[in-house]
């Protein structure tokens, strides 16, 4: 069974807690009570910012293994990575290290 975006970005944020301060960005829309729409973030922000212990920051964006990039999420991968910053989509935990530059291999 394909897991969920929701449950592969929580395995990302607990295994990513190792090496720093992972922080979920909140984006997107909602409605008030009275109906009035509000959107918070900005338009295509990744999932996750790991802040590490050494100062590196890293912007990730959370997939399942069949989930889709938005363009609006591929622009602003790229404007970070064009700005300097690490920034890429993981799928799963491995990929999510790999990003921060932790290759660990579990024997």
């Amino acid at each position: 069974m394909k897991q969920s975006e929701a449950n592969v970005q929580s395995e990302i944020r607990i295994a990513l807690s190792a090496y720093g301060i992972c922080i979920r960005l909140q984006s997107g829309m909602f409605q008030t009570i009275d109906g009035r729409p509000v959107r918070i973030g900005l338009n295509g922000l990744p999932d996750l910012m790991h802040l590490s212990f050494d100062g590196r920051v890293t912007f990730i964006e959370c997939k399942n293994s069949t989930g889709r990039t938005r363009p609006e999420q591929i622009r602003f991968l790229a404007w970070l990575t064009d700005h300097g910053f690490t920034a890429g989509i993981a799928r799963s935990v491995p990929d999510a290290l790999h990003l921060i530059g932790v290759d660990r291999h579990d024997d």
